[in-house]
This record gives C-alpha cells, sequence and structure tokens, in this order.
C-alpha cells in the first residue's frame, strides 16, 4: 500500500509540472490551439440534456482510464503516466486561457474545474499509480523475478480499474453534467 502511496504523490507532482509546462506552451505558441480545443469540447456538450452531457463525460474519462490501465499491462515502459501528464498539459493550457488571459477569475475557474476535476484527478493518479505498479511487476514477472502470478496481476489491475477508479469517474462525470453547470449560473 505504501508504494501506492509513493506513486500517487509522485503523479501529483508530474501533474503539476506538466499543468506548468501547459501553461509555459500556451503562452509561447499562442492561444489559437487551446481556443480550438476549447471550442471542441464546448461544440461536443452545448445545447445536450445533463444526463447526455453525463454520458459524454463519462465516455471521455471512462475512455481515458482504460487506456492508462491497458498501458499497465506493456512490462517496464511505464506509459501509465501518459493520460495523467496529458491532462496536466491540457490543463494548463485551458487555465493560461482563462485565468491569466483574464477569460476568467481564478475563483471562477476553480469553480469550474475543481468540483469534478477532483475526482477525476484522483481517479487518474491512482489508476496511474497501479499501471505503473502493473508495468513493473511484469517486467519482473519477464525476468522470472516475481512471485505475482500473471493471473494475480491482471486481476489486481482490472479490479483497481473497475472497482475502484471507475466508480470515481463515475462521481466525477456527474458532478461535471449535474452540479457545475448550477454553480456556473
Amino acid at each position: 500500500m505504501e508504494r501506492n502511496q509513493t506513486l500517487c504523490l509522485w503523479g501529483l507532482l508530474l501533474f503539476a509540472i506538466a499543468h506548468l509546462v501547459g501553461q509555459i506552451i500556451t503562452y509561447h505558441t499562442g492561444m489559437d490551439g487551446m481556443y480550438q480545443i476549447m471550442e471542441f469540447f464546448k461544440n461536443k456538450t452545448e445545447g445536450k440534456t445533463a444526463l447526455e452531457n453525463f454520458l459524454i463525460f463519462l465516455f471521455n474519462n471512462g475512455r481515458m482510464i482504460v487506456l492508462t490501465m491497458l498501458l499497465g499491462l506493456i512490462p517496464y515502459l511505464f506509459l501509465g503516466i501518459l493520460p495523467l501528464l496529458i491532462n496536466g498539459l491540457l490543463f494548463g493550457g485551458i487555465y493560461q486561457v482563462m485565468v491569466v488571459a483574464g477569460e476568467q477569475s481564478l475563483w471562477q475557474y476553480i469553480l469550474t474545474i475543481g468540483p469534478h476535476g477532483l475526482f477525476e484527478l484522483l481517479g487518474l493518479v491512482y489508476m496511474a499509480a497501479v499501471s505503473i505498479k502493473t508495468s513493473w511487476h511484469l517486467g519482473q514477472k519477464l525476468r522470472r523475478q516475481c512471485a505475482i502470478s500473471m493471473k494475480e496481476l491482471f486481476l489486481r489491475l482490472f479490479a483497481s480499474c473497475v472497482f475502484v477508479t471507475m466508480p470515481i469517474i463515475v462521481l466525477s462525470a456527474m458532478i461535471e453534467a449535474y452540479i457545475t453547470p448550477l454553480i456556473l449560473k
């Protein structure tokens, strides 16, 4: 358990660094690309019911979690961290556009992203940690230095995804679809 906590802390640190890098990249390359990304997501959800938005958010975030899980099946490469880093870059770019460029105040940004983003980040960091741990164990298994069976490794990864991370992602999607719009009114 202690190893998962350490990996989660490293994941949060890497997310924070990616967030800063996303801000810097957006600042130096111009904000047009980030506006296009934000417009894409706005068009996907605008004019839809809360239930439709919930399903869109659940699909997008669930896909990210499943990708993180699947990347953990590649021994030694620790690719499960990539979705976390990409999210950090995107949130950093959005922060740069919304707060630094004056589209929103910091408080509005926190109210917009915070309630659902906290759960989304929690789920993603946890899944990245489990993915990295699985990747390490699979590499050790290939070198015959791991006593855990392949079946147990796969079951742990799958159980972490389905029974721990996905409920957190469902909660995040519910907050994003039903509560965040109320906060923004």
